[in-house]
């Protein structure tokens, strides 16, 4: 039977990987099975149907297991997080040795509930248990980012990569730690390599582009941004990057319609309020006070991240 994919979702950075697949030996003989773990089940209808199985009473303790983690990556999939995390929990107590089941809970306490110590314990557990699974490194280095741990970020991307040489996530996360590390060429070189494994990676993209123009390039950072919209037209985190790259050449006009974009679509982005704001002043708008006070209200140390990234 193989897992149903992987209900993590996508961060400023970040995306997991699919679960890995398992099989009850009678997994192809019922069409309850075939409906809970097939891939193109809608979620409701998987639920259904691994309930139905759970509740058969005709499962072995193994095979049970698998329900549960097949329910749990529906319910993740149906933003339902407590459910899954109570399913995943379900299966390791059936099953303490799967790593498939530690990988999905620990996946949600970090990307979903924002428990990360919970998240790494998972994920160890996970590795533990199947050393060889790029996506446990990958999502473990996504909870040392929130962590601002971003050594051992580093250091499991570069594991995923490793078992994994065409992993475009793990590059970009990577690229993403370095970039919070201040070490710009290394987070270029890493969105480069993301692009060359997935040339349609939107993210790759507009990491490159804001890289790019915190370092000093914002002419070629246009051209990555541009990309990106060109993939995926309208995304906000991409207008704001765009609109940075324009404030650093000095091109006010494109830059204050970049930031009312991003900002018609996520009021409350501070990095865009701030930008606005600047960027507002720098037309000889007194307004853009307005806009700096209300950045600051949602992130109070923003006037100094955004200066440190050279807006100024």
């Amino acid at each position: 039977m193989g897992m149903r994919p992987s209900f993590a979702a996508a961060m400023v950075v970040a995306v997991a990987g699919a679960m890995a697949a398992i099989a009850p030996a009678h997994a192809q003989q019922t069409p309850a099975w075939t409906a809970c773990s097939g891939d193109a089940t809608p979620s409701d209808a998987a639920v259904e149907a691994c309930t139905q199985i759970i509740q058969s009473g005709r499962e072995s303790e193994q095979d049970l297991a698998v329900a549960y983690i097949d329910r749990g990556a529906a319910y993740g999939d149906k933003g339902d997080y407590d459910r899954a995390i109570a399913d995943f929990t379900n299966a390791i107590l059936l099953d303490p040795k799967s790593a498939v089941a530690y990988f999905g809970r620990g996946s949600i306490y970090g990307q979903h509930k924002r428990d990360y110590d919970r998240a790494i314990a998972d994920l160890t557990k996970a590795i533990e248990l199947d050393p060889k699974d790029a996506d446990a490194y990958d999502n473990r280095g996504l909870a040392y980012i929130d962590k601002r741990d971003f050594d051992r970020a580093v250091a499991d991307f570069t594991r995923a990569v490793e078992l994994d040489p065409k992993d475009a996530d793990a590059y970009n996360n990577r690229g993403i730690a370095y970039r919070h590390m201040g070490d710009y060429d290394r987070a270029i070189t890493d969105f480069t390599r993301a692009i060359e494994a997935n040339p349609k990676d939107t993210n790759a993209y507009n990491n490159r582009c804001r890289a790019r123009a915190i370092s000093g390039q914002p002419a070629l950072a246009l051209t990555d941004c541009d990309a990106s919209l060109r993939l995926k037209p309208d995304v906000a985190n991409v207008l704001d990057s765009r609109g940075f790259a324009y404030y650093m050449l000095a091109r006010y006009d494109e830059a204050l319609a970049d930031y009312d974009a991003t900002l018609k679509a996520n009021p409350k982005l501070a990095a865009s309020l701030y930008g606005r704001g600047m960027t507002k002043l720098k037309m000889g708008d007194p307004t853009g006070d307005i806009d700096i006070a209300a950045a600051k209200a949602i992130q109070a140390d923003i006037a100094g991240e955004m200066t440190h990234y050279g807006m100024k």
